[in-house]
């Protein structure tokens, strides 16, 4: 959830915190000064690697609120992080809160709520900021070992929260959530206390969109050159002559998304082609049917 602060001097009144404890997972940047939310959330637009990242600021700079869902796997917690660091260095005030990790506590909300007060406050004082929730289906996941109560407990109180946030004129609100597929039956208790919340939550979102994961050739390159980095050791990183093959066979089958270039089995890929797409196809099928 970290946005990079490498070669960034903090100067007098900027802050920057964040907590990864199971229960907390939130990320705050307040910057000094501030600059205009309605000038800065363009630049944003510029950043990153997918495509996608444009028509979603757009809305978010023409809407309170806007809720992008797509399916596990497709990129969106790296969207996320793409979008943190565009307003980091874009000086735009940044909340962002992962649900799945704050939730994992049921005093979760009750260890956030003061920090999301704090940032709308000061945000306020320099012409308003970013909210980004990230997973917020998770209010009605219905997984593992979670237990009944948590999850009551959990939906009961980031119902109101979500309203309160898309009510402040000042907050501009974004949350992912898993596609309607992935949901389905994973994400319901057949109890309206637990239930009836989590699908407000979801529909209280003046803007839906759908996100694919499709990223731009450059994109596709860097993300290959990080995967290719952490390959196993003694397996010498991809060339760039084999990195651009991947990339043509990616974009003519139409699969120049993150999701295929994070998985690929690059090594496979470079002795089978079909094998590597075969293969990754099929992960995502297993991906789909997990619980």
């Amino acid at each position: 959830m970290n946005a990079p602060n490498v070669g960034h001097v903090m100067v007098p009144g900027e802050e920057l915190r964040e907590d990864n404890r199971n229960g907390y997972a939130y990320w705050m940047y307040l910057p000094a000064p501030a600059a205009p939310l309605t000038e800065a959330l363009p630049e944003v637009a510029q950043y990153g690697d997918f495509e996608e990242m444009p028509v979603i600021i757009d809305a978010l700079q023409n809407t309170d609120g806007v809720l992008v869902t797509g399916a596990p796997g497709s990129g969106k917690s790296h969207l996320v992080r793409d979008i943190q660091t565009a307003c980091f260095f874009n000086n735009i005030p940044t909340f962002c809160l992962t649900l799945h990790v704050n939730g994992g506590k049921g005093e979760g909300v009750d260890n956030i709520r003061p920090y999301i007060e704090e940032f709308r406050e000061k945000s306020r004082e320099t012409g308003g900021g970013v909210v980004i929730l990230d997973n917020i289906d998770y209010v009605g996941y219905r997984g593992k070992s979670r237990s009944h109560a948590k999850a009551a407990k959990y939906a009961e109180a980031i119902e109101p929260l979500v309203e309160e946030l898309l009510d402040d004129s000042q907050i501009k609100l974004l949350a992912t959530a898993h596609d309607e597929e992935w949901r389905a039956g994973r994400w319901t208790w057949e109890d309206p206390a637990i239930d009836e919340p989590a699908d407000a939550i979801l529909n209280a979102f003046p803007s839906c969109l759908v996100f694919d994961g499709k990223m731009a050739l450059e994109g596709l390159a860097h993300l290959l050159w990080v995967r290719s980095a952490a390959r196993a050791e003694g397996e010498p990183p991809i060339t760039i002559s084999q990195a651009a093959q991947v990339i043509r066979h990616l974009s003519e089958s139409r699969r120049a998304n993150f999701f295929h270039a994070n998985h690929l089995d690059v090594g496979l890929f470079l002795h089978d082609p079909n094998a590597a797409i075969a293969e990754l196809d099929r992960g995502r099928e297993e991906r789909r049917g997990k619980s």
